[in-house]
């Protein structure tokens, strides 16, 4: 509380500078500059094609904005394991809420109530790390569509019961069987309007067993919502 209060002194003395580029940032600018955020590799079609495929089996629109190559696997990086959460509201903010906002248009869904939903991660993670990088994306995310009028909420509904080895080195396979079993919708179960979107937010998807496993549990509990996972990005 302190550090925010007194960040309008000590960024004269310690500029902040791009996490990908290092050049000097404008006062306008947030963890990464204009630049870089616009030569970011977008995703296609043709990239998402195992998304939309996983997305149909439990009803869902599975979606993600950007392609997991440099510079966006840095990033990525820097938001799991740099302690990074700035970086992460930036990203929601520039790339993964502009996204939403785009593909909520174009399903003519900016009229009802948007439930951003962190892919949570087990307490030992959040320990380690200090923060969940899922969650600081989806506050980015929440600021993005407040601007463009359509109202969203950040809840955590899910819970990681399980803490489970990271799944950076494991087999497609592998990936599937790690994560089964270990989501739950947290004990006291909100009351979510029927209207309501969800949207679960994840940083990257590989295999898409995790976001997959989520919408899955939120399924399960919330039958009659619809229902959108979405990453920051896919890796192919």
């Amino acid at each position: 509380m302190i550090s925010n209060q007194l960040s309008f002194l000590t960024s004269s003395w310690f500029p902040s500078r791009c996490f990908v580029c290092r050049h000097l940032l404008y006062v306008d600018e947030q963890s990464i500059c204009q630049v870089c955020l616009q030569s970011l590799p977008r995703a296609h079609n043709a990239e998402l094609t195992k998304l939309y495929v996983l997305g149909a089996l439990i009803d869902a629109d599975f979606v993600s904005a950007l392609i997991f190559t440099d510079p966006v696997n840095t990033i990525c990086y820097g938001l799991k394991y740099g302690d990074h959460p700035r970086l992460g509201g930036a990203m929601g903010y520039h790339v993964l809420g502009p996204f939403l906002v785009k593909h909520l248009k174009s399903a003519h869904r900016t009229s009802s109530t948007i439930v951003l939903i962190p892919m949570p991660i087990s307490k030992r993670r959040r320990f380690q790390r200090g923060y969940n990088q899922c969650y600081s994306i989806s506050k980015g995310c929440q600021k993005a569509l407040a601007n463009a009028g359509i109202h969203g909420v950040v809840l955590p509904l899910l819970k990681k019961e399980i803490h489970r080895k990271s799944q950076v080195h494991f087999s497609a396979i592998d990936r599937w069987s790690n994560i089964s079993n270990s989501l739950r919708v947290r004990k006291k179960k909100q009351r979510i309007p029927k209207d309501a979107l969800l949207v679960v937010i994840d940083d990257t998807v590989t295999t898409g067993s995790s976001l997959f496993h989520a919408g899955e549990t939120l399924r399960k509990n919330y039958p009659e919502n619809a229902l959108v996972l979405a990453s920051l990005a896919i890796e192919i």
